[in-house]
């Protein structure tokens, strides 16, 4: 009788955190796009939704957190992050530089996309 209630309260704790897990997860909205030179792509860029700093300064506003999904001019997704490589940044260090000509598009100073195998590259 006693291995069965704690059992229960192990699945139930378990099932709790799962639940606060979902419900706290960053929730990130569109906040702009950028169309490269050519017009052949589009780069949108997402913001975490409700990113309220602790103590707020003014200056604190360019601390959420970000990610860009790269898109053809039919609106088509060619690069994306995913659970493995989130590729995440700091929306503050957001600087689209589009070089057609090395295929890339970079995101921040280092962080780009390759634009001939749609791949991101994040450091």
């Amino acid at each position: 009788m006693k291995i069965k209630t704690i059992l229960i309260a192990i699945v139930l704790l378990i099932l709790i955190a799962l639940v606060v897990y979902v419900i706290s997860r960053p929730k990130f909205v569109l906040q702009t796009t950028h169309t490269s030179p050519d017009n052949k792509y589009i780069l949108e860029v997402y913001t975490e939704k409700g990113f309220k700093p602790t103590m707020s300064m003014a200056s604190e506003s360019g601390f959420a957190k970000a990610y860009v999904i790269l898109k053809d001019n039919k609106g088509n997704i060619l690069a994306k992050p995913n659970w493995i490589k989130p590729c995440r940044f700091i929306i503050g260090d957001l600087a689209i530089e589009w070089q057609i000509e090395q295929d890339k598009v970079y995101f921040t100073k280092f962080n780009y996309i390759n634009l001939k195998n749609n791949s991101l590259d994040c450091y």
